[in-house]
């Protein structure tokens, strides 16, 4: 099947891992570190067995259901994309939190929005306390 034919984009990485394993998949510009698809595949598999531990969701997404939702509130890195494919992997969806949004905005998106969870890299570590407060669990990632 080619990848266009892909709903959603972790079947995209998930076929390109397959296809393409040690193909680069993503760099980081701020580090310049690279990651192939293999292991940006892994690394979203492993955060998001991870996320299934911690989110009870419906075996089967049905129409009406709740589909469980994850803030995330890193800086644009591997720990976003990261984030963002395990969310998808774990049939959640997420709610992206610019770390340049005043604390007040934050805040009223991860109240509003019901979170079950929130993801924060180590950049915006110290918002972890002001999150807390709002989202049940938290998942500090590190950038390594």
């Amino acid at each position: 099947m080619a990848l266009i034919e892909k709903t959603c984009i972790i079947e995209v990485v998930e076929e390109a891992a397959k296809l393409f394993p040690e193909s680069i998949a993503f760099v980081e510009h701020s580090s310049g570190r690279s990651f192939t698809y293999s292991q940006l595949l892994e690394l979203a598999e492993r955060l998001a067995n991870v996320l299934k531990k911690v989110i009870i969701y419906p075996d089967a997404i049905v129409v009406g259901s709740e589909t469980p939702l994850v803030a995330i509130l890193t800086e644009r890195s591997l720990v976003s994309v990261v984030s963002i494919l395990a969310i998808l992997k774990a049939r959640a969806a997420y709610v992206p939190v610019d770390p340049s949004f005043p604390d007040d905005r934050q805040e009223h998106i991860f109240s509003h929005s019901k979170c079950q969870l929130a993801i924060i890299d180590q950049a915006n570590g110290h918002r972890l306390e002001g999150v807390k407060g709002v989202v049940p669990r938290v998942i500090l990632m590190n950038n390594q």
